[in-house]
């Protein structure tokens, strides 16, 4: 609007806990901006960026009628899979069923665990208790690498820009959905596909989801 006034939108993650409504306190201590002449590929991001402190107070309420959870719940036979789809007008988030591993009392004994803890404490003091047990961290699950691009119905290709273990997290900016066409992959040739035909050669696995849309 003017050299003082910045219009955006931000996401903000409750860390799994489900709030409908309430009041948000929100600080910022930094802006980044495109100009309308950037090129994204030559932005000069160091230099397009706000200095300063920023704090706002403002009542929200959850948007519950536009967002939903497809249940998809398919997988291969190695246990890769998709098990739901959750959309909202903000973002579009890939819950994945991944195969995974635990550790045995043979592959890291109770001694290899406390001194693994020493090492991360190394220095300090006093030294803190860890924050599981030796049992828990035994039983934690290390999920298997996996990819995911996904293809709309007019064929753009859409590819996370968080790429936690289970969840893909994709921003929709208010784009309206027919059809999805999901591949997941454990090589980056995956994320490197030009087209869903590459994509496609590229994946171990393709699900469709059809998108009902809402009245």
């Amino acid at each position: 609007m003017d050299d003082h006034t910045f219009i955006g939108m931000t996401k903000v993650d409750f860390g799994g806990e489900k709030r409908s409504e309430g009041t948000l306190d929100f600080s910022l201590t930094s802006i980044s901006y495109d100009t309308e002449t950037d090129d994204p590929a030559s932005a000069d991001l160091e230099n397009n960026v706000a200095y300063g402190s920023w704090n706002f107070e403002f009542p929200f309420e959850a948007d519950s009628e536009n967002a939903r959870e497809i249940q998809v719940n398919q997988k291969n036979d190695q246990g890769y899979g998709v098990k739901s789809v959750a959309l909202s007008q903000c973002q579009l988030v890939i819950n994945l069923d991944l195969p995974y591993t635990t550790l045995s009392e043979e592959e890291f004994s109770h001694e290899d665990f406390q001194r693994m803890w020493e090492a991360k404490t190394e220095g300090m003091d006093p030294v803190p208790e860890p924050p599981f047990t030796y049992e828990e961290f035994l039983a934690q699950k290390n999920y298997a690498s996996c990819y995911a691009v996904v293809y709309d119905q007019d064929g753009n290709a859409y590819r996370p820009v968080s790429m936690g273990q289970t969840a893909k997290v994709i921003p929709t900016e208010g784009r309206s959905f027919e059809k999805l066409t999901i591949f997941l992959g454990d090589d980056l040739s995956l994320i490197d596909a030009r087209t869903m035909e590459e994509a496609q050669n590229a994946a171990f696995l393709s699900v469709e989801v059809a998108i009902q849309q809402q009245e």
